[in-house]
């Protein structure tokens, strides 16, 4: 009998598999680089997808999730991650420790609000929200000097804080109702 090894799997293409559980011993594959997961069945990821310290493409879109493991900031390599058409309701607290990120597809889900925690993100180029329940988006969006694209139409968001990279890197911000104007958050 041959046993398989997969250890030194790059990636691994799950996609369409009607899986609905991932199991903990992902972790065996440490030098995987990129995990497609799409269109499957999944109700929860694994904790321990936190160890694929190599990961640098995750693609979860197109499953049943209603949140993400709060260790999955810890996968300080990833560069894509696609969360879309699922049932998201929340994201992990702190998505500051992901400073490798460039792209972050969360549309068509069910988020009513992000956690201010956008400020580590350096390096996210792509946000795309559409179709969530979003009323606001935090503030700490503005640290991400490098987005060049955020999408959040047919969406509920009524008001949107805008920061925009003045010469010499100086950041000037002024927040700006969504019409029809609809009362802002407390407080603003």
């Amino acid at each position: 009998m041959h046993t398989l090894t997969v250890a030194k799997l790059d990636e691994l293409n799950l996609s369409g598999n009607l899986i609905y559980q991932v199991p903990p011993e992902i972790t065996k594959l440490v030098q995987i680089r990129k995990l497609y997961l799409q269109s499957n069945s999944l109700t929860q990821l694994p904790k321990e997808i936190s160890q694929l310290d190599e990961l640098v493409d995750l693609d979860v879109s197109s499953n049943q999730l209603v949140s993400l493991p709060e260790s999955l900031p810890q996968l300080l390599n990833l560069r894509r991650l696609r969360a879309s058409r699922n049932r998201l309701k929340k994201l992990p607290r702190d998505l500051s420790t992901m400073t490798s990120l460039w792209e972050l597809h969360l549309d068509y889900n069910t988020l009513e609000s992000l956690p201010d925690s956008f400020q580590g993100m350096t390096e996210l180029k792509m946000l795309l929200l559409d179709a969530n329940n979003l009323r606001t988006l935090p503030q700490s969006i503005g640290h991400c000097l490098a987005l060049q694209v955020c999408e959040i139409y047919v969406s509920i968001c009524t008001y949107v804080y805008m920061y925009i990279a003045a010469p010499r890197r100086q950041k000037s911000a002024y927040s700006a109702p969504i019409h029809p104007p609809l009362p802002g958050p407390p407080g603003v």
